[in-house]
């Protein structure tokens, strides 16, 4: 599969008002890496590509969904512990990283787009 536009990925989330997560059975949820070696929630906005990503290490992590509004409240935590988000374009998880303030930023805006229309 071909990366995800930002533009796709934003429409998306407008018309779907959640992401997607891979949570373990002790209730904590999968996590990535960055280059710089900082801790990554990875969030998909297609339940098919978070399903494909239940392989390996996350294969009895089950698939759970957020909306962006509880989404919007938990992201105040993730920046309290210095963890990022990102949004996952492709097959592989590869992730777009996001602040988790830039994050809420840009999902507070969708939500105030949807609520003018």
């Amino acid at each position: 599969m071909n990366d995800l536009s930002f533009e796709f990925v934003l429409e998306r989330l407008e018309q779907q008002q959640e992401v997607w997560l891979l949570q373990a059975d002790n209730g904590l949820f999968a996590m990535v890496e960055t280059p710089d070696q900082s801790p990554l929630v990875p969030l998909w906005v297609m339940a098919e590509m978070a399903e494909q990503a239940r392989t390996d290490d996350w294969a009895t992590y089950q698939l759970t969904s957020m909306s962006l509004s509880e989404l919007i409240g938990w992201l105040n935590e993730l920046q309290n512990d210095g963890i990022q988000t990102g949004i996952v374009i492709n097959d592989a998880v590869r992730v777009l990283p996001f602040e988790a303030t830039q994050l809420q930023d840009i999902l507070l805006d969708l939500i105030h787009r949807k609520d003018k229309s």
